[in-house]
Order: C-alpha cells, then structure tokens, then sequence
C-alpha cells in the first residue's frame, strides 16, 4: 500500500501495554493500555475476528494486576460443506482423473525415449 504525499510511512503501534514502577517502596506500579484503532471492537469485526475480544478483556485483566484470569479461548472449528455444481464437479474430475495422470504419463514416455536413444 502506497501512502500519499504528506502521510508518515509505517510501521505502526496499534497497541502498546505501558508500565511504571512506583515511586514509593509501598506503591504499586502503574499499568496502563492504549489501543489505538477505530474498528478494534466493531460488532461487525468481532464475528470475523474474536481475538480482539480476548485482547481487550486480557488487557483489562493486566492493567487490574489480575494475570492468573488471562487466557485464551479456543477457536471455534465449523465445518462447511464444499459444494459444487454440475459442471465444476464434471471439470474438476475430467482434470484429476485424466489431465494429471496424462501428464504424468506422457512426461515419463519423454524421459524414456530421451534415455533410451542417449
């Protein structure tokens, strides 16, 4: 992607998770997240992309020092069957089932006869 006149080239932070010790021995350190995007937990994005859902919640977890709560949720597997038509299974087969082995096997008479009369 190309950046028009006047706009900074990348690369870029999107998030940044920020620390600071205390100043004080009985203090606690400061933690602070920023995540810098527009679109980061857009309701249309979040069905396509459900990690970001895990980020923010992760990163809620570490600002509140609470890190054994971070964790990951497991992808959800859908299977969807592969359909085809008529005549895209019809190609398809004609391609895997006559192409491929004809091409094999006239490459293979080539080698031969290459070898043969050598």
């Amino acid at each position: 992607m190309l950046a028009r006149d006047g706009d900074p080239l990348g690369p870029f932070a999107v998030a940044v998770a920020i620390t600071e010790p205390p100043e004080d021995v009985d203090g606690d350190e400061t933690r602070i997240v920023v995540i810098a995007t527009s679109v980061f937990l857009n309701p249309q994005l979040t069905q396509s992309f459900p990690g970001n859902v895990d980020l923010m919640l992760n990163s809620i977890n570490w600002v509140y020092q609470r890190e054994e709560t971070i964790s990951v949720r497991p992808k959800v597997t859908m299977m969807l069957p592969l359909r085809f038509s008529n005549l895209t299974t019809w190609i398809l087969t004609g391609v895997v089932v006559v192409l491929v082995p004809l091409i094999v096997l006239g490459t293979g008479l080539v080698v031969w006869l290459r070898r043969r009369h050598l």
